[in-house]
């Protein structure tokens, strides 16, 4: 039987992994990630059949474009733009440069797919108000989605 491993970079996915494993467990992956593509193929390789990958990435909204972002203040706008110009993209992130790599929704799926998963499950999380301390705050979170979270199935014995 395998096992399961949890929050682990796609670079630690890529490079160490070793299976079978029933499930993977990622939060917030891929971003780093020049080829997402290895590093699914590398999970399918990994994953016992019938394994389940679970993972989640920055909403592709957020990645597209930090142009309206404007100080250390919470932010108040997203711009979406450049959205299919996919790649590399230089943003500020916890005051410091960082390099994220920026991908549609339907590059997510597709590059799932071809990784021989079978997608089971494409969700855009809600904020929840009890969460906040504020309802202003509860408000601005309301206003885009955060992160896009996919689930996938290894099916066959491939």
């Amino acid at each position: 039987m395998g096992h399961t491993h949890e929050g682990l970079p796609a670079t630690v996915v890529s490079n160490t992994l070793k299976g079978p494993l029933d499930s993977l467990n990622a939060t917030v992956v891929h971003g780093d990630a020049v080829d997402v593509g290895a590093v699914l193929r590398r999970v399918y390789a990994t994953l016992a059949q019938s394994g389940r990958l679970v993972f989640s990435v920055e909403h592709p909204i957020i990645t597209s474009s930090d142009q309206a972002w404007q100080g250390r203040e919470p932010r108040q706008a997203w711009l979406v733009d450049d959205y299919f110009v996919t790649g590399r993209r230089e943003t500020e992130w916890m005051g410091s440069r960082v390099v994220k790599f920026h991908r549609t929704v339907e590059d997510y799926v597709s590059l799932i797919q071809s990784a021989g998963l079978r997608l089971e499950t494409l969700r855009e999380p809600a904020p929840a108000a009890q969460r906040f301390a504020s309802q202003q705050e509860f408000r601005r979170r309301q206003r885009i989605p955060l992160l896009l979270l996919l689930s996938a199935i290894r099916e066959g014995s491939g």
